[in-house]
């Protein structure tokens, strides 16, 4: 028994689950109040996170106004967080609709969601060097989905937020089994019980 645990202590790593594994994607941008004939809409099903952006404007399946500017969405490697950017050209927008779901995890459920930092949805327009109109970012999330939510603050045919060119939003996923990290002191620590334990099973065995 003691050699077995002393083992064990000694194989323990710190080891990290990935967050999302593989989800629903959908964006939707539209200009409802002045213009067009209908939405922007880009689908992915099933995807599988891995490197590069799991939805971009290749996967647009209905433009009907043949508007620029799109938002691409890139799950980070680990799972644990995604990224928002423009891959086709600046734009104004009156509402956007990012929607993760049916998203499957070895961590378990969601638990939080939270926008870092964003330098893609703007209420100003640097290239005609405008003000445009305020919006409000709505981000809500079940156990299993995302909803990110950009709409004017004041709706009327007028008003329009913009997307940047070169811009990005970044977000945290915290999920419920989230493994907790063992920091180096504490390796070093269970590798010393471990050869502790291993050398006093030794001498017993003799």
């Amino acid at each position: 028994m003691s050699i077995i645990a002393a083992i064990g202590l000694t194989s323990l790593t710190a080891t990290a689950n990935a967050g999302i594994i593989s989800a629903d994607i959908e964006v939707v941008m539209d200009l409802e109040f002045c213009c067009g004939v209908g939405p922007s809409v880009s689908t992915v099903n099933g995807a599988i996170v891995g490197p590069g952006a799991e939805l971009t404007v290749a996967d647009r399946t209905i433009n009907p106004s043949d508007w620029g500017g799109h938002i691409a969405v890139d799950i980070d490697n680990d799972g644990a967080g995604f990224t928002l950017f423009n891959d086709d050209g600046s734009n104004v927008f009156q509402s956007a609709i990012v929607t993760i779901s049916n998203i499957t995890s070895d961590m378990g459920d969601i638990v939080n969601v939270v926008m870092t930092s964003n330098s893609l949805f703007t209420d100003y327009d640097e290239e005609d060097e405008e003000e445009l109109d305020p919006f409000v970012l709505d981000l809500s999330f079940t156990a299993n989905s995302i909803v990110l939510s950009v709409l004017l603050e004041t709706p009327s045919e007028n008003a329009a937020w913009g997307i940047t060119e070169n811009g990005l939003a970044l977000f945290d996923i915290t999920f419920a089994g989230a493994s907790q990290e063992i920091s180096e002191p504490a390796m070093l620590g269970l590798l010393g019980l471990g050869l502790v334990g291993l050398g006093l099973a030794r001498r017993r065995v003799k």
